[in-house]
């Protein structure tokens, strides 16, 4: 927060205050006694990457680009992603703000430049956390956070011979199976695990 409320050129003992206070707020006291470490420190570092996107824009450009891209590196390697996810939505509606800003006041080859160290700078990021983030989309899928178990049962159509045939090992009459081989087709839903194998419906 020091480093934010300095880019904003607050005063210096002022900026002090700011960061012992953001430092001690009472969310990081819960967080933390709940085991929440990489999502306190994703949030510490939020107002570094804020400051090095603003001082990109606003003030000297390939400062603030390297700032960016280390603190944002940071960010992400923390690995919490639903932080980060946020500081993105923040980070995208400041560029969107200083792009209107720079339609108005005329200055749009300059954004263009300002712009683009910025997603060089992010990309930067990135690439040096590939491997936490590719490790994390693999693990997501195994997680809680993955696929969601509340599934319906599909139903299909099946041809006449390939329903019969599943009805055929379904039942344990020959005189049923013959019965049911006759009917032409039938509504079917995917069977699900186990041994026994559903039917919901068969017409004529």
């Amino acid at each position: 927060m020091y480093v934010l409320l300095r880019i904003l050129k607050v005063d210096p003992w002022l900026s002090v205050v700011g960061a012992i206070a953001f430092a001690f707020s009472s969310y990081f006291f819960v967080i933390l006694e709940a085991g929440h470490t990489s999502k306190a420190n994703a949030i510490g570092y939020m107002p570094m990457v804020l400051g090095g996107l603003y001082l990109l824009f606003r003030g000297r450009m390939l400062l603030g680009a390297a700032l960016l891209a280390l603190f944002l590196g940071l960010e992400v390697a923390m690995n919490h992603v639903q932080v980060t996810y946020y500081l993105g939505i923040l980070l995208v509606l400041f560029g969107l703000a200083e792009a209107v800003r720079a339609v108005r006041g005329g200055t749009l080859p300059d954004f263009a430049k300002r712009a683009g160290l910025g997603v060089a700078a992010v990309a930067l990021a990135l690439l040096c956390n590939l491997g936490v983030l590719w490790s994390t989309l693999e693990y997501g899928k195994y997680s809680t956070r993955g696929k969601s178990e509340l599934t319906i049962p599909r139903r299909t159509v099946l041809p006449a011979k390939a329903c019969a045939r599943r009805v055929w090992t379904a039942t344990t009459s020959p005189r049923t199976a013959t019965a049911n081989r006759s009917r032409s087709p039938c509504w079917c839903p995917m069977p699900r695990e186990g041994p026994q194998v559903q039917w919901a419906m068969a017409r004529n």
